[in-house]
């Protein structure tokens, strides 16, 4: 039907532009507020001006900045320097992938950043989080000099049993130590008043996957973020260039009040490091003169104008106001584009419905089903004609994890097969009874147009209260845990099984 292929062609179209939108127009971003000098009438706050790529705007002289206060004009700077001559300390916690997706991207990404940290001055102080299957811990029990943790890039290794990526709680496990007070600062000599925390900031390099793919995760750990005044900076590099996952990181990024950058291949990741080194210490700190007094201060909404382009807002006490005058929001075509596209799949899933309903209405066309977690899916041999298109499916199983069906005897094992590697990465697919993997749309998982993996490669199936997986007669053969299969294999919890030479499911019990 043609709206299918119109729905088909507006999702690629918006998937391929997906890196453009989220960068969206050169801005104007308001990090944070310091209101440690407004007993002394002044009020100091910190902004960075950046191109679309991330480079930052270096042509805006102190008359280029006003004070917006509740929207209105409140005067200009009295002093204008950059970071890295305000002799403030920056603490940064790095976030880097380490699951198989990125097995032969991690000696480039290690090099990139080992380079990044060896060029950073020693007012910069950094911890490594590498995560996989785990939640990443930090390498070193305290935030270090940069020069002093690149050695611990070194200990970055690949961790082989990556199904469920632990991002998210990565990002809150550093939010965490980023909280924690340094000891070298702890127990000297404190000043009057009350100690100006150190500014704080994650860096994530990451391809969007993580063990739950729903986007109010990400939208609500950006929003966490921002609630503890940590922007969340994300290197987004998918090394099968899968880019709808990017939009996780995209979320991060602006909830949190950092900045979305898109490596579109391996080289790229050097550059959007330097870019990134620049933001931080070449961000601009502003110092305007108010009236102000300290108890009234989280009545007021802060905001600047550089130049052309307004920031975004923050109120007194630096939390982010998404729906103030942002510098970075997506621009009226790209509306118009995503409204038309909800249209067209609006119309596709319809259309669907409707074939499926009058398919069921014939004698004899009733497929065989199982309960999963509210949808019919179908089952057995009669799967292939009458389960829902591949993109259909793939969204189901990841709303909704599969539930053992009461036909099953107590006990029976049930399970979800996890893409890890290829295509299908981050999608979920629940094993019930009967499912077929390989190459073209008559299987239940359809893998796309990879040479490697054959027409009907492998299936997985319930033998006697069971899951177990056994190779069709493939060509390229069936590997579970890097072995490759003889004979029928019983499925066991995290058992990575392998089809061709890039696709690889996580087999975890449920």
């Amino acid at each position: 039907m043609w709206y299918r292929q119109a729905a088909a062609a507006t999702l690629l179209l918006l998937c391929a532009a997906l890196p453009d939108a989220l960068a969206s127009k050169p801005r104007c971003k308001l990090e944070r507020i310091d209101p440690s000098l407004v007993g002394e009438g002044r009020l100091r706050l910190y902004a960075s001006a950046l191109e679309l790529e991330g480079d930052i705007i270096d042509d805006l002289a102190p008359p280029a900045f006003t004070l917006l206060i509740n929207g209105k004009a409140r005067g200009k700077p009295e002093k204008v320097v950059r970071f890295s001559d305000a002799s403030e300390v920056v603490k940064i916690a790095v976030l880097v992938e380490v699951g198989v997706q990125y097995k032969q991207a991690l000696p480039g990404v290690k090099a990139a950043l080992k380079e990044f940290l060896e060029d950073q001055p020693r007012s910069i102080k950094i911890n490594l989080f590498p995560f996989g299957s785990d939640v990443g811990q930090p390498l070193r029990p305290f935030f270090l000099p940069a020069e002093q943790i690149a050695d611990a890039v070194d200990d970055l290794d690949l961790d082989v049993d990556s199904g469920d990526l632990q991002m998210v709680q990565t990002v809150r496990n550093a939010m965490g130590q980023l909280q924690k007070p340094d000891p070298a600062r702890a127990g000297g000599k404190g000043a009057a008043g009350p100690a100006v925390p150190p500014r704080q900031l994650i860096i994530l390099i990451s391809d969007g996957l993580n063990e739950r793919m729903d986007r109010q995760t990400f939208i609500k750990l950006g929003e966490d973020a921002a609630r503890l005044r940590i922007p969340i900076h994300t290197i987004a590099f998918s090394p099968i260039d899968s880019r709808g996952p990017l939009l996780n990181l995209g979320d991060l990024s602006k909830r949190s009040g950092g900045t979305f950058r898109w490596a579109e291949n391996l080289a790229d990741i050097k550059h959007e490091f330097g870019t990134l080194a620049d933001e931080v210490r070449r961000q601009y700190v502003l110092t305007f003169k108010t009236d102000i007094d300290a108890p009234s201060l989280e009545k007021f909404h802060f905001a600047l104008q550089c130049g052309e382009l307004r920031s975004n807002v923050l109120t007194g006490t630096g939390v982010r106001v998404l729906h103030g005058p942002e510098g970075g929001g997506l621009r009226w075509y790209w509306w118009v584009l995503i409204g038309v596209g909800g249209g067209l799949v609006t119309l596709y899933l319809v259309g669907l419905l409707l074939m499926r309903r009058g398919r069921v209405a014939q004698p004899g066309a009733m497929p065989v089903t199982a309960a999963a977690g509210g949808q019919s899916v179908p089952v057995g041999r009669a799967a292939a004609a009458a389960r829902p298109s591949a993109p259909l499916a793939a969204a189901v199983s990841q709303r909704a994890p599969a539930a053992a069906p009461a036909a099953h005897a107590p006990g029976a094992a049930s399970g979800v097969l996890v893409a890890v590697t290829g295509p299908l990465a981050g999608r979920r697919y629940p094993a019930l009874e009967r499912l077929t993997i390989g190459r073209g749309a008559q299987n239940t998982i359809d893998t796309g147009e990879d040479p490697s993996v054959s027409r009907q490669h492998c299936e997985v199936r319930r033998e006697g209260g069971v899951l177990v997986v056994q190779d069709l007669g493939s060509s390229a053969g069936t590997w579970v845990n890097g072995r490759r299969l003889a004979a029928p294999h019983r499925l066991a919890d995290n058992d990575l099984v392998r089809v061709g030479e890039n696709t690889q499911f996580k087999f975890r019990v449920e």
